[in-house]
């Protein structure tokens, strides 16, 4: 009796360690659904965004600008997209609009070398089917120094951001796998100790 009492205690001691496995699981499936959610509908439902131009916004350039390269991510590639240039008097600048994977440029016929301010707008279409029109100015100036360029380091797609998170979303999916086989182990230890009985 004495050792019938000893095992029952042992095995229901057992039992509420499972119990309280299975509710870390739960905390850390949750947790892991609010990554993915804040996750998957950064990368499925991502607007087209402007990283860099050339000449950039906001950008003093000098020298004969032929083009004006405009990198972007979450551009759907699949779809036509649409940019031009106005002079400072508002006329739009005859270009062709060529697209580069995540890349646009407005090849000019003429080159830009007159002072003022110019406007650069944009309708693009992004991964997650919503048209993005958005604009920005340059400055051309006597002797101010030719456009900085794109950055050779800018990334082409999918913003860094959600990839760290996409990082984040698999250990944390490791972690949980691991935990549950932990005690799913646990809990047939448990009923085994239990039918022992």
């Amino acid at each position: 009796p004495q050792w019938t009492s000893t095992a029952s205690i042992a095995s229901d001691v057992m039992y509420n360690k499972v119990f309280q496995h299975r509710r870390h699981s739960l905390l850390l499936a949750m947790l892991l659904t609010l990554v993915i959610a804040a996750v998957f509908p950064a990368t499925a439902s991502a607007h087209a965004e402007l990283r860099q131009a050339s000449p950039d916004r906001g950008e003093v350039v000098g020298g004969a600008i032929h083009s004006i390269t405009m990198q972007f991510f979450n551009l759907d590639i699949t779809k036509p997209q649409d940019a031009k240039v106005f002079d400072p008097a508002g006329n739009e600048l005859a270009g062709q609009v060529n697209q580069e994977d995540q890349r646009l440029v407005i090849a000019l016929i003429e080159p830009i070398n007159s002072p003022g301010d110019y406007l650069v707008s944009f309708a693009v279409n992004g991964t997650d089917g919503d048209l993005a029109e958005e604009s920005f100015t340059f400055t051309w100036q006597e002797g101010a120094p030719e456009p900085k360029g794109l950055g050779l380091t800018e990334p082409i797609g999918l913003d860094p951001l959600n990839y760290i998170l996409l990082l984040i979303g698999a250990a944390i999916a490791a972690f949980l796998a691991h935990r549950f086989m932990v005690a799913r182990r646990e809990q047939r230890a448990a009923q085994l100790a239990h039918l022992d009985r």
